[in-house]
Protein backbone atom coordinates (compact mmCIF):
# COMPACT_ATOMS: atom_id res chain seq x y z
CA UNK A 1 0.00 0.00 0.00
CA UNK A 2 1.90 3.49 -0.73
CA UNK A 3 1.76 6.19 0.91
CA UNK A 4 -0.65 8.75 0.64
CA UNK A 5 1.68 11.68 2.31
CA UNK A 6 4.64 10.74 -0.28
CA UNK A 7 5.80 13.66 -2.32
CA UNK A 8 5.83 12.67 -6.22
CA UNK A 9 9.02 12.50 -7.25
CA UNK A 10 8.85 15.07 -10.00
CA UNK A 11 7.49 17.42 -7.42
CA UNK A 12 10.22 17.20 -4.83
CA UNK A 13 12.80 17.67 -7.79
CA UNK A 14 11.13 21.00 -8.05
CA UNK A 15 10.90 21.67 -4.35
CA UNK A 16 14.87 20.28 -4.11
CA UNK A 17 15.93 22.83 -6.71
CA UNK A 18 13.93 25.56 -5.74
CA UNK A 19 15.27 25.57 -2.64
CA UNK A 20 18.75 25.10 -3.13
CA UNK A 21 18.16 28.06 -5.79
CA UNK A 22 16.86 30.10 -2.72
CA UNK A 23 19.78 29.13 -0.77
CA UNK A 24 22.23 30.64 -3.13
CA UNK A 25 20.49 33.99 -3.33
CA UNK A 26 20.94 33.97 0.40
CA UNK A 27 24.77 33.82 -0.47
CA UNK A 28 24.77 35.81 -2.84
CA UNK A 29 22.50 38.80 -0.60
CA UNK A 30 25.07 37.75 1.85
CA UNK A 31 28.10 38.82 -0.43
CA UNK A 32 26.01 41.65 -1.78
CA UNK A 33 26.63 43.13 2.24
CA UNK A 34 29.92 42.11 2.65
CA UNK A 35 30.70 44.58 0.16
CA UNK A 36 29.14 47.59 0.92
CA UNK A 37 30.34 46.74 4.48
CA UNK A 38 33.84 46.83 2.72
CA UNK A 39 33.02 50.04 1.29
CA UNK A 40 31.85 51.66 3.78
CA UNK A 41 34.94 50.98 5.94
CA UNK A 42 37.37 51.88 3.20
CA UNK A 43 35.44 55.47 2.59
CA UNK A 44 35.22 56.07 6.79
CA UNK A 45 38.57 54.87 7.16
CA UNK A 46 40.08 57.43 4.02
CA UNK A 47 37.68 60.41 6.10
CA UNK A 48 39.17 59.70 9.54
CA UNK A 49 42.11 60.37 8.24
CA UNK A 50 41.45 63.15 6.40
CA UNK A 51 39.81 64.52 9.40
CA UNK A 52 42.29 63.84 12.08
CA UNK A 53 45.39 65.14 9.37
CA UNK A 54 43.87 68.58 9.49
CA UNK A 55 44.05 71.80 11.47
CA UNK A 56 41.04 71.15 14.84
CA UNK A 57 38.10 73.74 14.62
CA UNK A 58 38.07 76.25 17.44
CA UNK A 59 35.01 77.68 17.11
CA UNK A 60 32.85 76.34 19.92
CA UNK A 61 29.72 76.28 17.76
CA UNK A 62 31.36 74.59 14.50
CA UNK A 63 32.91 72.43 16.94
CA UNK A 64 29.94 70.73 18.11
CA UNK A 65 28.84 69.84 15.20
CA UNK A 66 32.44 68.43 14.07
CA UNK A 67 32.20 66.47 17.18
CA UNK A 68 28.94 65.22 16.31
CA UNK A 69 29.82 64.10 12.93
CA UNK A 70 33.29 62.52 14.26
CA UNK A 71 30.85 60.63 16.68
CA UNK A 72 28.75 59.27 13.96
CA UNK A 73 31.44 58.30 11.57
CA UNK A 74 33.27 56.16 14.50
CA UNK A 75 29.59 54.46 14.82
CA UNK A 76 29.68 54.02 11.25
CA UNK A 77 32.91 52.27 11.30
CA UNK A 78 32.13 50.05 14.15
CA UNK A 79 28.72 49.27 12.41
CA UNK A 80 30.32 48.43 9.14
CA UNK A 81 33.14 46.37 11.01
CA UNK A 82 30.69 44.07 12.94
CA UNK A 83 28.91 43.82 9.14
CA UNK A 84 31.69 42.53 7.75
CA UNK A 85 33.15 40.17 10.84
CA UNK A 86 33.07 36.61 9.32
CA UNK A 87 30.11 34.27 10.85
CA UNK A 88 29.11 30.90 10.11
CA UNK A 89 26.29 30.29 7.91
CA UNK A 90 24.71 26.96 7.55
CA UNK A 91 25.14 26.06 3.83
CA UNK A 92 23.20 22.72 3.67
CA UNK A 93 23.18 18.93 5.13
CA UNK A 94 26.75 17.76 6.55
CA UNK A 95 28.00 15.05 3.21
CA UNK A 96 29.49 12.77 6.00
CA UNK A 97 26.39 12.80 8.22
CA UNK A 98 24.13 12.89 5.18
CA UNK A 99 26.20 9.62 3.55
CA UNK A 100 26.27 7.84 6.80
CA UNK A 101 22.62 8.26 7.83
CA UNK A 102 20.94 8.00 4.31
CA UNK A 103 23.27 5.91 2.01
CA UNK A 104 20.49 2.85 2.36
CA UNK A 105 17.52 4.77 1.87
CA UNK A 106 15.51 5.60 -1.27
CA UNK A 107 16.81 8.99 -3.00
CA UNK A 108 13.37 10.35 -2.77
CA UNK A 109 13.40 10.19 1.09
CA UNK A 110 17.23 11.17 1.04
CA UNK A 111 15.97 14.73 -0.99
CA UNK A 112 13.10 15.26 1.18
CA UNK A 113 15.51 15.66 4.16
CA UNK A 114 17.87 17.70 2.27
CA UNK A 115 14.92 20.04 1.31
CA UNK A 116 13.66 19.58 4.88
CA UNK A 117 17.88 20.77 5.82
CA UNK A 118 18.01 23.33 2.93
CA UNK A 119 14.73 24.70 4.52
CA UNK A 120 16.21 25.24 8.29
CA UNK A 121 19.41 26.48 6.72
CA UNK A 122 17.59 29.68 4.76
CA UNK A 123 15.57 29.84 8.13
CA UNK A 124 18.63 30.02 10.30
CA UNK A 125 20.68 32.08 8.16
CA UNK A 126 18.09 34.40 7.24
CA UNK A 127 18.19 35.95 11.05
CA UNK A 128 21.80 36.30 10.48
CA UNK A 129 21.90 37.95 7.51
CA UNK A 130 18.68 40.10 8.39
CA UNK A 131 20.83 41.80 11.40
CA UNK A 132 23.72 42.44 9.04
CA UNK A 133 21.77 44.36 6.92
CA UNK A 134 20.70 45.69 9.84
CA UNK A 135 24.33 46.86 10.76
CA UNK A 136 24.79 48.00 7.08
CA UNK A 137 21.65 49.75 7.17
CA UNK A 138 23.11 51.78 10.83
CA UNK A 139 26.21 52.85 9.22
CA UNK A 140 24.84 54.78 5.66
CA UNK A 141 22.21 55.79 8.17
CA UNK A 142 25.03 57.25 10.59
CA UNK A 143 27.79 58.20 7.67
CA UNK A 144 25.52 60.13 5.83
CA UNK A 145 24.19 62.00 9.07
CA UNK A 146 28.00 62.92 10.39
CA UNK A 147 28.34 63.92 6.60
CA UNK A 148 25.88 66.50 6.62
CA UNK A 149 27.07 67.58 10.30
CA UNK A 150 30.66 67.63 8.94
CA UNK A 151 29.74 69.72 6.13
CA UNK A 152 27.89 72.02 8.38
CA UNK A 153 31.11 72.11 10.70
CA UNK A 154 32.92 73.57 7.71
CA UNK A 155 30.70 75.98 6.55
CA UNK A 156 29.42 77.88 9.61
CA UNK A 157 31.25 80.95 10.39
Amino acid sequence: MENKNKIPSDTLDLIYHETKDQLKNQFQALENLNTKASIILGFVAVLLGIIFTNKPIMACHRYCFFIMALILFFISLFSAFFAYKVEDYRLGPDPDALYEHYRTDESDEVKEQVIVNFIESFKENQKRIGKRADRVNVSIFTLCIGLILFVISKLIN
